[in-house]
């Protein structure tokens, strides 16, 4: 539940799993999300109907918040497509994957080139130990790198996290690995693509425009 609490006074706003964008309670981060946006516009004295209201209609589909845990259905796969570009992105996923019970997770992952070495190392540990199959894809823009160079230390970090060999793959085109990933994915999989171009992969796997 959802309390705003004023002085002494407690106010139930509404159940975490009545608002669409945290997928019945799966997406904490979106839980935390809401409780933020809540307590703003209380303080700006908005009437506790209307902000309840907004909550219980708002989705995380690409239509209303694009690249931000958009679930869709692509070749009867289940696909999940985010812009995670960070370590703490990626444990806010690492807590959802946990709650989606698929059997097996398969993730297109990738990181700007503009961070450390040390981040990208952290990155690549964690997804090794959250996802069982992984496809490495490149920014278009390197952002100060040479081409292949965040895929490699990808790499590396992921066999040190304990993933390598044919669990994964490098595929350096965004597109190209969104769809080398749900290739891999069975009926009963969950698909995690981290685009840098929602917009464009969604178009591309759907066949439809934002």
């Amino acid at each position: 539940m959802i309390t705003l609490i004023e002085h002494r006074r407690d106010t139930s706003l509404l159940l975490a799993e009545e608002i669409p964008a945290t997928m019945e309670g799966r997406i904490r981060v979106n839980i935390a999300n809401a409780m933020a946006a809540a307590a703003a516009t209380f303080a700006q004295d908005v009437q506790l109907e209307y902000i309840r209201n907004a909550l219980r209609t708002f989705t995380a589909t690409f239509f209303q918040s694009p690249g931000r845990f958009n679930l869709l259905e692509v070749d009867g796969r289940r696909v999940l497509l985010d812009y995670c570009h960070n370590v703490a992105g990626l444990e806010s996923m690492a807590d959802f994957v946990k709650r989606m019970d698929a059997d097996r997770t398969i993730a297109m992952i990738a990181l700007p080139g503009d961070r450390s070495d040390a981040d990208i190392s952290a990155f690549g540990r964690l997804a090794a130990s959250t996802f069982d199959e992984i496809v490495i894809r490149e920014d278009a823009n390197p952002r100060g790198r040479k081409r292949g160079e965040v895929a490699e230390l990808l790499v590396e970090a992921i066999a040190a996290g304990g993933q390598n060999g044919d669990a994964v793959k490098v595929v350096l085109d965004e597109i190209e690995a969104a769809r080398a990933a749900i290739a891999r994915a069975e009926r009963n999989d969950l698909v995690i693509l981290m685009a840098d171009k929602p917009a464009l992969v969604f178009e591309q796997l759907t066949g439809r425009t934002s």
